[in-house]
Formats: C-alpha cells, structure tokens, sequence
C-alpha cells in the first residue's frame, strides 16, 4: 500500500498493474486486494492498528481499538507493539515536496482537557494549536 496525495480535490483513477512490484522491506502498510467486498480485520495482540481518515481536513492514521472493515483495494497500518498514539497525522508540506508523519496524539486513562495556546480551556478543538497532555497539537 501507498498514500498519494493530489493538488486538488477530485477523483482520480490509477491503471492497475499487470505485474507484481518490488515489496519494501518495513512497510507497514497492509493492504487487501481479494474476490470479495471487504474483510473483516480483528485486531492483533502484539500490535497496533490504524485506519487512514481525513478528520477535520486533516489526514491521518487513527487508531483502531475494535475490529473493523478492510474494504477492496485499500490498506492499513500495522504497528508493531502496543502504540500509545491515538493518531498519527501526516504533514505533506515537507521540504522538496517530502512527507512525513508527524503530531502524534497520545490517548491515556485521564482523557485531558484541551487548551488554547493562552491557556483558556475549550469544550472542542478547531483549527489551530492546541495544548492536550502537556504537548502541542494541532488540529
């Protein structure tokens, strides 16, 4: 699996390839390209999935915490371990057109409140910086 990204929004069709690529070795990315719809995907001890979602016009990988479905052609992450990011956000405006994962949104017992950057606490983040645990988000 891959994650493209395109410079406007729209629909966008890839020819399929009559041949097998090259696997690379540490991709997490697990895909499925099988007869059916969709696959029923339970989650693995010893690991930790995500889904990717655009959640606020921010794409990401958000953490699965049940089974889920894996529909046709598509892909989800596989991490290794017990992963304490509740999300893993993607920054696609890296220098020379690079990207890379970044803002990792941690998810404990307390489930803290969300700040503004003045200190003034909100009910619901928007756009912005944010401070949640201790750390800076933004959303």
């Amino acid at each position: 699996g891959v994650v493209l990204r395109a410079e406007t929004a729209g629909d966008y069709n890839f020819t399929q390839a009559s041949t097998n690529g090259t696997v690379v070795n540490g991709n997490m990315l697990v895909g499925y390209a099988g007869p059916a719809e969709f696959k029923q995907v339970n989650l693995e001890e010893g690991s930790t999935s995500y889904v990717l979602v655009a959640n606020d016009a921010v794409a990401g990988f958000y953490r699965k915490d049940e089974g889920f479905k894996l529909y046709n052609h598509k892909a989800y992450l596989k991490v290794p371990g017990s992963a304490a990011a509740n999300a893993l956000r993607i920054n696609f405006g890296g220098d020379n057109g690079t990207t890379s994962i970044n803002g990792t949104l941690t998810n404990d017992a307390s489930k803290s409140a969300i700040y503004d950057i003045t200190g003034r606490r909100v009910q619901k983040a928007a756009k912005g910086i944010y401070i949640v645990n201790g750390k800076k988000v933004i959303f």
